[in-house]
């Protein structure tokens, strides 16, 4: 059953997803987007961490663990997230690389599709809940300057789309 229900949000995200990769003019992106999500490394952790039968506070270590590597290796194959950006250099220094604009439009897109999916914003409110999300975010998305000016730019915030 647990597969199952994952699979139902899968569709839905990636549906969701394609729909405002459309918006964006990126239609191939919508339909390529998370491929990598059926993968059995990425989809038993994610399975097990969101349909399996631990509170996620309370999974085993090796749960934990395993849903981390599969994480790592999302995002290491999906340029459309932020994180993919963030280069630890050997010395410890943390350089945040500018994200091309194709990705930053499937990273909006992939925020709204998440929402929707989970059932959060309908398609009236969608850009108001993912604007309101990244908000209470922002200190922790790591992104290059002009990046972040973009991202706030797309999400109508501040002075950015005057």
């Amino acid at each position: 059953m647990k597969h199952i229900r994952y699979t139902w949000y899968v569709l839905r995200h990636k549906w969701f997803v394609f729909l405002e990769c459309v918006r964006y003019g990126i239609p191939l992106a919508g339909i390529i987007h998370d491929w990598h999500k059926l993968l059995p490394c990425e989809w038993i952790p994610y399975t097990e961490t969101f349909y399996g039968p631990y509170p996620y506070d309370k999974r085993p270590r090796d749960l934990v663990d395993a849903f981390d590597r599969a994480w790592l290796h999302h995002i290491h194959l999906a340029p459309h997230h932020w994180q993919h950006y963030i280069l630890r250099e050997d010395s410890g220094a943390v350089k945040v690389l500018e994200m091309p604009v194709r990705y930053r439009k499937e990273m909006i897109a992939d925020w709204i599709g998440a929402g929707r999916a989970l059932g959060k914003y309908n398609k009236r409110n969608r850009l108001e809940e993912v604007r309101n999300w990244y908000l209470s975010n922002t200190k922790n998305i790591q992104l290059a300057p002009s990046t972040r000016i973009w991202v706030e730019k797309e999400l109508k915030i501040g002075n950015s789309h005057e």
